[in-house]
């Protein structure tokens, strides 16, 4: 049985969340204000911007599976670009990504982690 579109989703949606907050957020903040104040930024925080903490991909990927109707058929068919961002995130969410792992087809594991089976 494939795992439900809420557990897939909420598994990118966590992941996405431990990517801004792994360090990302705080000085990407910082560097919006000086910004928004017109104070220089350095070419160092300009890239940092631009590609360590820009993560418009990975949100449109989280939005893209919110709104599919069939979740697991728009896994099975992500894009090589989409399907390495989604096991970041899954990687980042932490644990409960053996259940996408035999959507994607990357890994034969188990589809309840050892963490969620009852005793």
């Amino acid at each position: 049985m494939p795992p439900k579109k809420a557990g897939i989703v909420e598994l990118a949606r966590k992941g996405l969340a431990m990517l801004l907050k792994e360090g990302t957020q705080k000085r990407r903040d910082e560097i919006h204000s000086r910004l928004k104040r017109s104070e220089p930024v350095s070419d160092a925080n300009l890239e940092f911007i631009d590609n360590t903490a820009n993560h418009v991909d990975e949100e449109q990927l989280v939005n893209k599976l919110e709104k599919a109707a069939d979740v697991n058929e728009v896994v099975e068919n992500l894009a090589p670009q989409e399907k390495n961002l989604f096991q970041t995130l899954k990687k980042l969410a932490g644990g409960i990504g053996t259940v996408v792992d035999k959507i994607v087809g990357k890994r034969k594991r188990t589809l309840i982690p050892d963490r969620l089976k009852c005793s």
